[in-house]
This record gives C-alpha cells, structure tokens and sequence, in this order.
C-alpha cells in the first residue's frame, strides 16, 4: 500500500485559488511594470519644459515634487502588490478565497495614485 494523501475538495480548491491568485499577481504587476514604463516617458517630457519662472500646472512643482510625480506609477505598482498580497492572507483567514486579494490590489493601486498625486503637490 502507497502512503497517499487524500485532501479534502475544500483544500483542493483553496490550493487551486492560490495558484490562480499568484497568476493573476504576476500577469498584473507584469502590466503595471509595462504600463509604468510606458508612462515614464511622458511623465518625465511634462516635467522638461518648465523654467524658473513658469508657475502653471507642473512646472509649478518643486524639484521634488516633479521626481515624485514621475515616480508614482511605480510606487502603485508596488502598493498595489502588497496591499493584493496582504489582502490574499487577510482573506484566507476569514476562510475566503484568495483572489480578494486582488481586488485590494487594484485599490490599493488606484489609491496609491491619489496619494502619490497629494504628496507631489504638497513637496
């Protein structure tokens, strides 16, 4: 006789949720890295032609300010990996799938954008 483990369906499904969890983590901080290169580039050209004197919009943001400006989408791609993955556990323990994981991810990303946005203007 074979030692064979014989798993419960629920710990079959949760065993399938956290595989599906961990693939939707990958395929969506693969697009926000895309998505966050993709605004690195203009981002950064809004920020090039300011002078000492122009107040308007961006140009009146500090030096600080413009770096972190630029650096928002990637700060949103990394709370919004932690907040899904800590999210994930919060929901495990509560006995729920996973994947609600995701969708603090994306609040936590959408929010992270609001935040980040607040703390450009405010340096």
């Amino acid at each position: 006789m074979s030692a064979t483990k014989i798993r419960s369906p629920e710990a079959t499904k949760r065993r399938h949720a956290w595989w599906w969890f961990f693939v939707l983590l990958a395929l969506g901080a693969l697009l926000g890295t895309a998505f966050a290169l993709f605004m690195f580039m203009p981002l950064a050209m809004a920020t090039d032609g300011c002078y000492e004197r122009m107040i308007d919009g961006v140009c009146g943001l500090s030096a600080n300010g413009q770096l972190v400006l630029i650096l928002i989408p990637w700060m949103s791609v990394i709370v919004g990996i932690i907040t899904a993955f800590l999210g994930a556990v919060v929901a495990t323990r509560f006995r729920r799938t996973p994947l609600f994981g995701i969708a603090a991810g994306v609040l936590g990303y959408l929010a992270m954008v609001v935040v980040g946005t607040v703390i450009a203007y405010q340096m």
